[in-house]
């Protein structure tokens, strides 16, 4: 089975994140608020997960969800690293 890690943040697409079944937080709270104001609990935050034992790398879209994706370090830098392996990489919108 793989794994695929749908990163979620404030401002997310709500039902580009949905579709998936794990999610994890950037921040250190589970609680995510969508781009339209809906409080989603994920399953974990991003210092929970072992980014090695990942294949992909999930990111919903939405405004401004991306942008607060781009802005978490921990993530981007496992993005280049997922890319640089030739691991998954998966974007909505």
């Amino acid at each position: 089975m793989k794994t695929v890690y749908a990163f979620l943040a404030d401002g997310m697409e709500e039902v580009e994140a949905l579709m998936v079944i794990d999610t994890v937080s950037v921040k250190d709270d589970l609680l995510v608020e969508s781009s339209h104001k809906i409080k989603l609990f994920a399953d974990k935050n991003i210092n929970e997960i072992d980014f090695e034992k990942g294949d992909c790398i999930f990111l919903p879209g939405g405004i401004p969800g991306t942008p607060n994706l781009a802005a978490c370090k921990k993530l981007t830098d496992n993005i280049v690293e997922y890319n640089r392996q030739g691991k998954w990489l998966a974007a909505i919108c």
